[in-house]
């Protein structure tokens, strides 16, 4: 008895290849939008890009034989095997950006290119809009973000401090704080890191493609959602400093989470209201509702893509596993505070950073050593799995140390100090907080990296360490940050010096 038809198999097929690629990458993106709060968002996006597609295939016009299929076919090959490539690297790296970006755009390359082989050019382009809407869901490239979230934290607590100091209330902005007599309130805080941009871009293209705005009309709209984001974190912002100006900061603790409801319902509506406006009178359907009976891809097709993707998943599995089976014992750094010191006070990291980081262990202390450097030491730990790597590495000092107050001045060369003869490459950075000179060193340790060998300095993540991870079949690895602060400085080399001379103390590789 034939339970299944030669054409549901083909069906079946068609819709694995056209879609497969696509669950990949929302797949790969999910372990983003679970650990970054900045982008938990795009859990939505998918489902609003599957909305805009489905209503946009219903309405293509029907047409006649599709001309011109070599170059989509090419196109739609090329894509697969880029596809391939990144899941085979996003094993190893799912945190690069560069990442990111090539292994959405191959997506949405895989996917016209089919499309256009299968109905024609015109509806390809048709359905460019949901096939490019999951772009606003890729965690935008580090130093981008850095450079303009951070400049706009900045500017929403120097405008806050301003309005306030208009109704009576002394305060001053330094970097992403705002300092009161009785205290401080971080901008991370009482804005959650302008995270609403991203947001904003996001919903106000969503609105013009629900609304069937013209294209002029999306791009104003697109510009007064930033302008009406950036203008209620101020508000935001000012109710909270205002809050605990005159109620106390226990009382703003309480408001905070009401406030940001508050605030993003409002801007919603309005966002929306905005859009209604921006729509003009007898806008034309997406066009007619006569979509010809459709065949499905030819079967040589479907059985060639679809035996690639079974390839490139399996294989890239079998690669890993093979390489995990002679991993060699975890290696760890081992932190034993300084016993020479006349004391040292444990520091406690606040339940709100607890939540964001989602490490699984912490050690922290500061202390003075004899020659009067003041030192602050973190040390989190991220157990290895699937989101390890980019839990340890979404909170960098240019991120996260701006937001207690301090001002980036620069990053200097990195540091290379010796822990057992093993060398060590940090991260260094030069900060200013409230006039005083801070040396900022960071590093990041994979347990188990077998690349760090004495003639290579490991761990350095540039391009070329990326890809070498690929080749020793290296994935989701624990993760190690140390952060070390020091305060008291007259050079840098003065600070080099003392953080190559007390971090073999401190710090040991242990297996």
């Amino acid at each position: 008895m034939k339970l299944i038809s030669r054409a549901s198999v083909q069906w079946i097929g068609t819709l694995l290849v056209l879609f497969l690629h696509w669950i990949l990458l929302v797949l790969h993106l999910s372990s983003f939008w679970s650990v970054d709060p900045q982008y938990s968002y795009g859990y939505v996006v998918p489902f609003m890009a599957a909305f805009f597609f489905w209503e946009k295939w219903k309405t293509l016009p029907s047409g006649s034989a599709v001309s011109g299929k070599r170059l989509p076919l090419m196109g739609a090959w090329l894509a697969a095997l880029l596809l391939a490539l990144a899941w085979l690297e996003h094993e190893a790296t799912p945190d690069w950006s560069v990442l990111n970006w090539s292994f959405a755009l191959s997506a949405v390359l895989y996917v016209l290119s089919l499309i256009a082989y299968w109905r024609g050019r015109p509806a390809a382009f048709r359905l460019l809009f949901p096939v490019l809407f999951i772009l606003t869901a890729v965690p935008w490239p580090q130093r981008l973000e850095l450079a303009l979230i951070q400049g706009l934290m900045k500017g929403v607590a120097g405008a806050a401090a301003q309005v306030l100091a208009c109704f009576g209330v002394p305060a001053m902005a330094t970097g992403n704080i705002i300092w009161l007599r009785a205290g401080s309130v971080g901008i991370d805080e009482a804005c959650s890191g302008v995270r609403g941009l991203q947001t904003a871009l996001m919903v106000s293209l969503f609105l013009g493609e629900l609304l069937r705005l013209r294209i002029p009309a999306r791009f104003a709209l697109i510009c007064i959602g930033l302008v009406l984001t950036l203008f209620f974190n101020v508000v935001r912002t000012v109710t909270l400093v205002w809050i605990a100006y005159t109620r106390g900061f226990a009382a703003m603790e309480k408001w905070h989470d009401p406030a940001g409801l508050s605030v993003l319902s409002i801007s919603l509506l309005l966002f929306y209201l905005v859009a209604r406006l921006l729509r003009r009178p007898g806008t034309p359907d997406h066009g007619d509702k006569s979509a010809a009976r459709l065949k499905p891809l030819p079967m040589p097709l479907v059985l060639g893509l679809s035996g690639w993707i079974l390839f490139f998943i399996v294989g890239t599995e079998i690669w890993y596993r093979s390489h995990e089976a002679g991993v060699p014992g975890t290696r760890r750094l081992s932190i034993a505070w300084p016993g020479d010191v006349a004391a040292i006070s444990k520091v406690s990291i606040p339940d709100s950073a607890r939540r964001i980081l989602l490490y699984d262990d912490a050690q922290c202390a500061s202390w003075h050593d004899r020659n009067g450097l003041g030192w602050t030491f973190y040390s989190l730990i991220w157990n290895s799995g699937r989101t390890s790597t980019q839990s340890a590495r979404i909170h960098r000092p240019e991120n996260c140390f701006q937001g207690s107050g301090a001002i980036l001045r620069k990053e200097l060369n990195p540091t290379i100090a010796k822990t057992g003869g093993m060398p060590l490459v940090f991260r260094t950075y030069l900060f200013d907080w409230n006039g005083t000179t801070l040396h900022v060193f960071y590093l990041i340790w994979e347990d188990g990296n077998r690349d760090v060998v004495p003639t290579v300095l490991g761990q350095d993540w540039s391009g070329l360490s990326r890809l070498q991870r690929v080749w020793f079949g290296q994935r989701n690895l624990g993760q190690q940050t140390l952060e070390i602060v020091l305060s008291g400085a007259t050079s840098d080399d003065e600070a080099r010096t003392a953080l190559q001379a007390e971090l073999g103390k401190i710090v040991q590789i242990r297996s």
